[in-house]
């Protein structure tokens, strides 16, 4: 157990998680840290904190447990921030997409008395806000951590069980083995979503947008994300998606040429081996 967690950003992923604590009994106390007083209020008043503070140092101050839960962008700037007042040995962990650039400004900036753990958990909502945080967010999702060469092996163990805590299945991979799977995982179907919705609306055929059914609906949902969110993601791991695209333009080259050639058994085939391959997942 943690005698104080600090979650900084309790929105949907954060204040999911200190729900989730405190259904699993495993803080005694939770403070939240964020940019707008209304924000902080909702928390209180949903319970996922028991304190709310705008000063992060003050925040921070004694907690044995710090969870940064913002969007990638912003854990960056807080990486920048004061974590003296935190207990010594104190725990560091975040909840972003990316994870290269973070660890290694961790790994950098923080100082030697506290230990950082990358970590991402795949999972979410349409919704956002602690409006919709619900402890049982992370139920049989899994949680990625890192590890790198500076990374504790006790801390690493204590972020596992911490996860592990709230139902969530944790895998450990590099910073950049996770950006690679996750870039073709999540960064480029919201790419492709974006990229189909755009040659729509730029399309002659726009007008006729209210034809469109569930199966364009479903497929394109994702593209209703955060503009800044989804930059900021794909900054920080610009390498990785554009390897992605790369073997994506590709796939759709062959398909085009197929099409071209009025090669319909090959199209079959093609259509078939990736039928079988989604029908395993």
């Amino acid at each position: 157990m943690f005698k104080k967690v600090c979650i900084v950003g309790p929105g949907l992923i954060g204040g999911s998680l200190a729900l989730a604590l405190k259904k699993a009994g495993m803080a005694e106390t939770i403070a939240g840290i964020g940019h707008r007083s209304i924000s902080l209020e909702r928390a209180l008043k949903l319970g996922a904190i028991d304190k709310g503070f705008l000063e992060f140092r003050k925040g921070i101050s004694r907690a044995d447990l710090v969870v940064l839960a913002t969007p990638v962008a912003t854990i960056l700037k807080y990486l920048e921030k004061n974590f003296s007042s935190l207990e010594k040995g104190a725990l560091i962990t975040d909840t972003g997409s990316t994870k290269s650039e973070i660890v290694k400004k961790a790994e950098f900036l923080l100082p030697s008395s506290v230990y950082f753990v990358g970590g991402h958990p795949i999972a979410g909502s349409e919704k956002k806000g602690v409006e919709a945080a619900t402890p049982g967010l992370f139920k049989g999702k899994t949680v990625v951590l890192t590890k790198t060469k500076k990374t504790n092996r006790k801390a690493l163990q204590m972020v596992k069980e911490l996860w592990q805590s709230v139902g969530a299945k944790t895998k450990v991979l590099s910073p950049a083995g996770h950006d690679r799977i996750i870039a073709y995982l999540s960064h480029l179907p919201h790419l492709a979503a974006v990229a189909l919705v755009k040659a729509i609306k730029e399309s002659s055929e726009r007008k006729n947008f209210s034809f469109a059914g569930s199966g364009f609906k479903d497929t394109t949902r994702i593209a209703s994300g955060s503009p800044q969110l989804w930059c900021d993601i794909f900054s920080t791991n610009s390498n990785e998606v554009l390897s992605a695209l790369d073997d994506f333009k590709k796939s759709l080259n062959t398909i085009e040429k197929l099409i071209e050639k009025k090669d319909w058994k090959e199209l079959k085939n093609q259509l078939q081996k990736v039928k079988h391959f989604r029908d395993r997942l």
